[in-house]
């Protein structure tokens, strides 16, 4: 072994990261894992991370949902829609104004957490403006 191998090793650093990886609480997370998900900063980076969001309709009824990033927003629609006892195809799901497709996911769009998607049913016809 080398002299740089043996004070790479025998850092205090180094002896502290070893450790860091090596304990384990009772969930089974080591604490580098526990650090990284107290912060509540979104990890857009990873698509398998959980985001949270509301879906609010209208009259001001929400659904709060909790997805993997990576989720269809057709399951989403889907879900919401039989919570609802509605129809998803009378639904239109905005995101800042911006319509939502059934093959989008919370990671293709930016969704962050503690978001709010609008839900709004399909308008039919409508009246000719007199003026």
């Amino acid at each position: 072994m080398s002299e740089t191998d043996e004070q790479t090793r025998e850092s205090p650093e180094n002896q502290n990261n070893e450790k860091e990886n090596r304990i384990v609480t009772p969930d089974g997370q080591n604490e580098r894992q526990k650090r990284r998900e107290s912060t509540n900063e979104p990890n857009l980076e990873d698509e398998n991370a959980h985001v949270r969001f509301k879906c609010v309709n209208q009259e001001g009824a929400s659904v709060h949902f909790r997805v993997k990033r990576n989720t269809k927003f057709e399951k989403i629609m889907k879900a919401y829609a039989d919570r609802m006892l509605q129809d998803v195809s009378i639904l239109r799901f905005l995101i800042d104004g911006r319509r939502i497709g059934s093959d989008e996911t919370p990671h293709s769009i930016g969704l962050e957490d503690d978001a709010y998607i609008e839900i709004h049913r399909e308008m039919f016809g409508g009246a000719k403006a007199c003026f």
